[in-house]
């Protein structure tokens, strides 16, 4: 086992001596006096570390909402949840335990360590009473401990309550899923949060102040799995241009704008976020219009598209790879491998993090344009696509396990070789750096393997490419 070293304050500064005195203080609570053994000890706690100081640590990190085995072994797991509460609590990020992070535990009390990752560093630092009563008759949603994708029960079904009176539509069922990780991305994006999916203090708190007319407003719920029209609010009725929209965009007024567009031909999957096919359909809009074809929505367009008499999207769609299928899959593994690097987030679907169907899609949606669905699983995914024996360059390989499918990359078309979001799990958040957009290799997985085709999606695409 590692030494571990003793520091004089912060979790930044440097250690400077190790002693096995120091070690033994931080592990002789046995978990009985718990945090404040740990304080009294000044011990540095890192990877590698075990006893029961580390336990006493694992305790603290569930009081705070981490959800990790209390095993008295400081792993993958641990530091991760060591990483995501130092970034929530505004400390520096390095996965080692020292006097500050012992002192937010400490002080933390199990109420207010919650996470929204990043975003609550400058946020509520306090959890909310799940059991207090709101003033719209229901309960306040608690960000202590974190509600995050795959969860469920009756935090969630409140959750998915606020989302709605926040116009930001989900089907209300009680069951995390994609329509309501991508429902509550879209409310942190328009409230100024990380927009991680993940519901900590910070979440909760501007959630549990929904505007009251807007959840008596009646509007449109989405279907779990993002299918239908996310709800708009009656203040978003009118798009006006001003501030203009664009790429990157999202919230309410990109799903109006979708919305419009729809009327005009574009056949987009209405998500609320201002992505490729968005963009593209914008400039066809602008090219059948005479506008400035610029993919942007100022005042012009908005007027445009707002009219009802406008003219319907240009039929013609070029592609910027090639109007061949080798082109076309070469583009896909070229956008691809411009992610290399990019880091595994649970839930994720870019632009900068990714988990595995996440990565997939958005190279498929956003920056090919070669499919219009929304968010969906690896087995989703497998279930759409016909099956190839031996993939193609850019085909999916999926990965199946234990009767599910839970993994898919894309074939370089090097032989066995594959890229894609990998070496992640549901409680990897960016801080594992193993967790990657990653080459790979399908042969070295013991898992079964399948393989999609995306010769329909390719030929749908060159057919679109030269319609006139």
């Amino acid at each position: 086992m590692p030494a571990v070293s003793r520091r004089q304050s912060s979790d930044s500064a440097t250690a400077t001596t190790t002693d096995a005195s120091a070690r033994s203080g931080g592990q002789s609570g046995r978990g009985n006096s718990g945090m404040a053994a740990l304080l009294a000890s000044g011990a540095l706690l890192r990877f590698g570390a075990q006893g029961d100081a580390v336990r006493a640590l694992q305790v603290a990190l569930n009081r705070a909402g981490a959800g990790v085995n209390p095993d008295g072994f400081f792993g993958r797991a641990t530091r991760a949840a060591v990483m995501v509460f130092q970034r929530a609590r505004g400390l520096s990020v390095d996965g080692i335990v020292g006097a500050a992070t012992l002192g937010a535990l400490d002080t933390s009390g199990g109420q207010s360590g919650g996470t929204d990752s990043s975003t609550d560093s400058g946020g509520a630092s306090g959890g909310v009473d799940p059991n207090t009563a709101g003033a719209d008759g229901g309960t306040l949603l608690s960000g202590t401990p974190y509600l995050q994708r795959g969860a469920s029960g009756p935090r969630v079904r409140r959750l998915q309550e606020l989302l709605n009176a926040h116009g930001t539509g989900c089907t209300v069922d009680g069951d995390f899923g994609l329509g309501t990780h991508r429902a509550l991305r879209i409310f942190q994006r328009e409230h100024g949060l990380r927009a991680d999916g993940v519901v900590g203090p910070s979440t909760a708190t501007l959630l549990n102040q929904a505007d009251r007319h807007t959840s008596q407003s009646g509007g449109t719920t989405a279907s779990g799995g993002g299918s239908t029209t996310p709800a708009v609010g009656a203040n978003e009725g009118e798009l006006t241009g001003r501030p203009p929209l664009a790429y990157g965009d999202a919230g309410r007024r990109v799903t109006r704008l979708q919305q419009l567009l729809n009327t005009y031909g574009a056949g987009l999957f209405v998500d609320g976020e201002y992505g490729g096919l968005t963009a593209s359909a914008v400039r066809r809009f602008q090219q059948a219009n005479d506008l400035d074809v610029d993919g942007t929505v100022g005042p012009g367009t908005a007027t445009a598209l707002t009219s009802g008499s406008a003219n319907p999207l240009a039929t013609s769609e070029s592609f910027d790879g090639g109007a061949d299928a080798e082109a076309i899959r070469d583009a896909v593994i070229s956008a691809a491998e411009s992610h290399l690097g990019a880091p595994y987030y649970w839930g994720a679907d870019g632009p900068n993090t990714f988990d595995c169907s996440g990565f997939v899609l958005y190279v498929l949606r956003q920056e090919t344009g070669l499919i219009n669905w929304g968010d969906d699983t690896a087995a989703g995914i497998r279930g759409r696509l016909p099956r190839a024996n031996q993939p193609e360059r850019g085909d999916p390989v999926f990965y199946t396990g234990g009767g599910r499918t839970s993994h898919i990359e894309f074939s370089t078309g090097s032989g066995s070789q594959t890229i894609g979001a990998s070496g992640g799990g549901s409680n990897t958040r960016g801080d594992d750096p193993n967790a990657r957009v990653k080459h790979g290799n399908w042969t070295r997985d013991g898992r079964s393997k399948s393989f999609g085709s995306i010769s329909g999606l390719i030929r749908d695409k060159l057919s679109r490419a030269g319609s006139t």
